[in-house]
């Protein structure tokens, strides 16, 4: 992350900075991206800008966590629903309306695509939990609701079935992007509906399901986990 001093800049400029730098990284990946072009692009000198940040990756970071961030900023809590049937459908509009907000934004796309090239820094687990931690309250919240309306299960932890949910809608974000990128156009609200319906199949309660609350206790998260 950026030094606190990144701060004491002017809003203008640490927007511009890091405006440059999405979009610097968006279209070359995070190795072919130019330290050099966006502090070029940015009117700031090389040693101004390691002033503010340590290299590259401190950069990427503060990019990676300030997008991501103002994008979920922008989104709509979970809403209060009455049964069963009305959860998986407000779980359809809920899902849909995350993917248009990531398929609209072409820094979110180029980002999303980054997680490929970057998963394997030493430093990538650590960014990725930070960056998608309001995705996994707002999961876990919606999961909870639907617990209490008996829809989703009960016998798994429900930061398990969040994550579960997450590492799903991350290769469904990859898969998505790779063809946006080729000029394919999505409904996103039947996308969402796929992904509710695959979803739906893994934590919504059904009669003949096994039960599994022998695991629940060691699926549950230790203190040292990330929620």
């Amino acid at each position: 992350m950026a030094r606190p001093r990144f701060k004491n800049l002017p809003t203008e400029k640490q927007h511009q900075i890091l405006e440059n730098a999405a979009e610097e990284f968006s279209a070359y990946g995070f190795e072919k991206a130019s330290f050099n072009r966006i502090i070029e692009a940015s009117n700031i000198s090389k040693g101004a800008m390691y002033y503010y940040f340590d290299d590259k990756w401190d950069l990427f970071s503060t990019v990676v966590l300030e997008l991501i961030g103002a994008s979920w900023g922008q989104a709509k809590p979970f809403p209060k629903v009455s049964d069963k049937e009305e959860f998986w459908r407000v779980m359809v509009t809920f899902i849909a309306d995350m993917s248009r907000r990531h398929g609209d934004d072409p820094r979110m796309q180029g980002i999303v695509r980054l997680w490929g090239e970057i998963r394997n820094h030493p430093q990538a687990n650590a960014l990725m939990e930070e960056a998608w931690k309001p995705v996994m309250g707002m999961l876990t919240d919606a999961m909870g609701r639907g617990q209490e309306l008996n829809a989703v299960r009960r016998d798994l932890p429900l930061l398990f079935m969040a994550r579960l949910a997450w590492g799903m809608g991350e290769h469904y974000d990859n898969y998505m992007f790779e063809r946006l990128n080729r000029g394919v156009e999505f409904d996103f609200t039947r996308l969402g509906e796929l992904y509710v319906d695959l979803l739906r199949r893994l934590i919504e309660v059904k009669e003949d399901s096994e039960d599994f609350s022998d695991l629940k206790e060691p699926l549950s998260p230790t203190e040292s986990s990330t929620d």
